[in-house]
């Protein structure tokens, strides 16, 4: 039996049952990157994209859930990926360094 991906609106459900301790915060990757040979690669591994917020631990000051964000380039930045998917990750408040507020 095929694997079926889960909907947006699964990952938003899994997202609110989990919740960061502390100054950590949930992200998804929203879209996929793609090579030109059409191999799917998440934007994690591209340095300055954008990731959107989805649950937030106590003592998150500056951030929201739903909030779009640009971090840290990956490399030398702490970041766990959630076991099961490729699409969550946790990092700490202090690697967002920009909140997207255009519409």
């Amino acid at each position: 039996m095929a694997r079926k991906d889960p909907s947006a609106e699964d990952i938003r459900a899994v997202c609110a049952l989990l919740q960061p301790r502390n100054d950590w915060v949930l992200i998804e990757i929203v879209e996929l990157g793609e090579t030109p040979s059409g191999i799917a690669i998440p934007q994690i591994s591209v340095e300055g994209k954008e990731f959107y917020v989805r649950n937030i631990g106590s003592k998150v000051k500056d951030l929201e859930v739903g909030d779009r964000v640009l971090m840290i380039g990956m490399q030398g930045v702490n970041y766990y990926p959630l076991p099961n998917s490729s699409t969550l990750f946790v990092i700490k408040e202090e690697n967002v360094i920009l909140v997207d507020q255009r519409g």
